[in-house]
């Protein structure tokens, strides 16, 4: 039962550059684990098309963190340098490197199959051959999905299916500052695609045209992974690509889906859990079974559950939350 004097659902605002996010995003502040639940019964309220809605956390919304930018961009721009031009030929010299030497590792085996070597044959990246052979282009987001999840910085996007495993990435770390869980609705982001640039249906790996001056026409897709791996089943992972390596994901969602609705919920919208309320949903999130164990299924999950456990218990409700997930 809500709070008599509680108004749900709060009204959505419209986030712009001033506040550090992309134009057009909608934004809604969630005030505690109940307002949570409301949320995610207004999400998953009947609508009138087939959906499936894609979830981000990210544990800090201070202006220069609260974007959808991919990891080898972050990097770049930390770097201070670099033109497109020059990123495209580093993403392929990073690929390359972890390909020449995946076959060593029994797990990426099953990810990458038997293609490896394809991809490590001499050539060049001039301008008069393509960055990459036709048999490898059309298997760069596998590969990159391979790599991702093996702590390689890419062009790639994380998303989940579950809201709940977005909210444990978003509130277990970063403590003095706000947390952001973003939500897209798959299908419409795609068909919005489609209706931009006059696509038919066509296999991923064909769609994406890596271009040897780094620019594209921001094509963004979603896809899942070929092969699963227990991390990635876990942790109903999704992927998010675009043609363009210098994009932030936000910018082109919010081109694609800035003002659309459906039974009132923005199609492209985030929401905004205070500091001060991270320890609360830590736990509430291990009440649901959400923790260090079951979102990363192996011995360093576990490890990360124990100390959970430890740092997010309470002699005294208004003892401060002190728990750093870095170490």
């Amino acid at each position: 039962m809500r709070h008599p004097h509680r108004e749900w659902p709060p009204p959505w605002e419209i986030l712009n550059k001033k506040t550090g996010m992309a134009k057009y995003t909608y934004f809604k502040t969630i005030a505690g684990w109940r307002d949570w639940i409301d949320y995610l019964d207004e999400v998953y309220k009947p609508r009138d098309f087939g959906h499936r809605f894609l979830f981000r956390g990210q544990p800090s919304t201070t202006n220069e963190r609260l974007n959808l930018k991919p990891s080898i961009l972050r990097a770049f721009e930390e770097r201070k340098c670099l033109s497109a031009f020059r990123r495209v030929r580093l993403e392929r010299r990073a690929t390359i490197d972890f390909l020449q030497d995946a076959h060593l590792y029994p797990d990426l085996q099953a990810e990458i199959l038997t293609w490896i070597a394809e991809c490590t044959r001499p050539g060049t990246a001039d301008d008069a051959q393509p960055l990459y052979p036709p048999e490898i282009e059309s298997r760069l987001p596998r590969i990159w999905a391979a790599m991702q999840h093996n702590m390689a910085v890419t062009r790639l996007l994380d998303w989940t299916a579950s809201p709940y495993a977005a909210m444990y990435f978003a509130v277990r770390e970063s403590l003095s500052s706000d947390a952001a869980v973003w939500c897209v609705c798959e299908r419409s982001a795609n068909q919005a695609r489609r209706d931009v640039f006059g696509e038919g249906p066509m296999p991923l790996g064909e769609a994406i045209k890596i271009q040897h001056n780094g620019e594209g026409d921001g094509r963004l897709y979603f896809f899942d992974l070929p092969v699963q791996t227990k991390r990635s089943t876990a942790q109903q992972a999704y992927i998010s690509i675009c043609d363009d390596i210098c994009k932030d994901h936000a910018e082109v969602l919010a081109e694609y889906l800035g003002n659309k609705e459906n039974v009132g919920l923005p199609l492209f919208h985030v929401v905004r859990i205070p500091a001060a309320q991270k320890a609360e949903f830590m736990r509430m999130l291990r009440a649901c079974n959400i923790s260090g164990k079951t979102i990363f299924p192996d011995a360093q999950g576990l490890g990360m559950s124990a100390r959970e456990l430890v740092c997010t218990h309470r002699e005294n409700p208004t003892e401060p939350f002190a728990y750093d997930a870095r170490g």
